[in-house]
């Protein structure tokens, strides 16, 4: 009796950890963009839907369907603008669960990085945002889609 209740005990005390990391799944980012920030720069994305690009990716599809961003001021890209929206069916290599994102992109203490984001607040952030220094004015999806290069910037998902 005594050594099946401290298997239980044991059991149990292994549980919690996996329960919390996966709650932990189903809270926003800590640490990323405000929702305010979020929320204004949604407030200014028009999408281009002329020039979306869609792939197939192991068998799933995968779609960018980038924002027109002339129209905001260098100043106003720092802070946080929507770079676009990425429909994906797959859990991608760096970890973004499949759904429909918006690329939240922001240049913070001199790093320019990429949330993706959902309902006004931050799910998962990019592994890699690279400033290019060419100018893609349509986007383009590189390494088997699994980043898309748009504006001057390659983010990674």
């Amino acid at each position: 009796m005594c050594k099946t209740f401290a298997f239980l005990a044991l059991v149990i005390t292994m549980a919690i950890p996996a329960a919390a990391a996966e709650r932990k799944k189903e809270e926003p980012l800590k640490g990323g963009p405000t929702k305010v920030a979020i929320e204004k720069a949604e407030n200014r994305a028009k999408y281009d839907k002329e020039h979306a690009v869609k792939v197939e990716h192991k068998g799933k599809q995968v779609e960018f369907v980038p924002c027109d961003i002339r129209d905001i001021g260098d100043r106003d890209r720092e802070k946080g603008m929507i770079l676009g929206r990425i429909i994906n069916e797959k859990k991608s290599d760096d970890g973004l669960e499949p759904g429909d994102w918006l690329v939240f992109v922001r240049k913070h203490e001199g790093n320019w990085e990429a949330y993706f984001v959902t309902k006004h607040e931050a799910w998962a952030k990019s592994k890699q945002v690279k400033w290019m220094d060419g100018k893609e004015d349509h986007p383009s999806f590189e390494d088997h889609a699994t980043a898309v290069r748009y504006w001057h910037l390659r983010v990674a998902w």
